[in-house]
């Protein structure tokens, strides 16, 4: 199926239950998530993991955004190569335009100078400020990871398990004593954990506000 132009080899519901589930955990709304909150995020949308697969799943992760970082660093570079190149050639026309200017009226060519100073000042200030300001948020973003990124992984075949709805309908009906349709939390929690890595009390609490909402939506 295909999402944001890019086309990965996971099922119409697969998408959709991923995306109510990383909405739900970016409290922030920044379309990022931290690599800590990856566990819940497979488990929110339905992959039965142990921790050690949460940590292979994190790892491919991490080095697939440190091979992406490297070609935009690698494109960087060249766009910079081509862009002092410009300068250096602007900075050449400038220098022979203020040699002939400077045999007619000394005065006017110190002032421009000094003018042309102040500016390249300036926007050399900005520059600085900009690369600072990316550099910030490349340290930031080594810890965090996309939807995208996360789909491009667990589409790898084999890579985890996901639990099968007749696995869930089957441990359900179990504890639906009653056959309405209806458990109580304790024994959905026990479902849970009998699913697949068990979660805390407060991952717990997490996941079942995740269901309320996703059952009123």
């Amino acid at each position: 199926m295909e999402y944001e132009g890019e086309t990965f080899h996971l099922t119409e519901y697969q998408i959709n239950k991923t995306i109510k589930a990383f909405k739900y955990l970016d409290k922030k709304k920044r379309g990022l998530l931290k690599f800590e909150l990856l566990g819940k995020l497979l488990r929110c949308s339905g992959y039965n993991v142990s921790l050690q697969e949460i940590d292979k799943i994190k790892m491919i992760l991490k080095d697939n955004k440190i091979k992406a970082s490297n070609i935009e660093t690698n494109e960087k570079k060249e766009d910079e190569i081509v862009i002092n190149e410009d300068k250096e050639m602007i900075d050449n026309n400038m220098t022979n335009s203020q040699m002939k200017g400077t045999n007619e009226n000394d005065e006017s060519s110190n002032i421009s100078k000094l003018l042309n100073n102040l500016k390249n000042y300036d926007n050399f200030m900005e520059l600085e400020k900009q690369r600072e300001e990316l550099k910030r948020k490349e340290e930031e973003d080594k810890n965090l990871f996309s939807i995208k990124e996360f789909f491009r992984i667990i589409q790898i075949p084999n890579i985890t398990n996901e639990i099968k709805p007749a696995g869930v309908l089957n441990a359900f009906e179990i504890f639906d004593e009653k056959g309405d349709g209806k458990i109580s939390i304790k024994k959905l929690r026990f479902i849970l954990q009998y699913l697949g890595e068990p979660l805390s009390n407060s991952e717990f609490d997490e996941f079942f506000e995740w269901l309320k909402t996703v059952s009123m939506g």
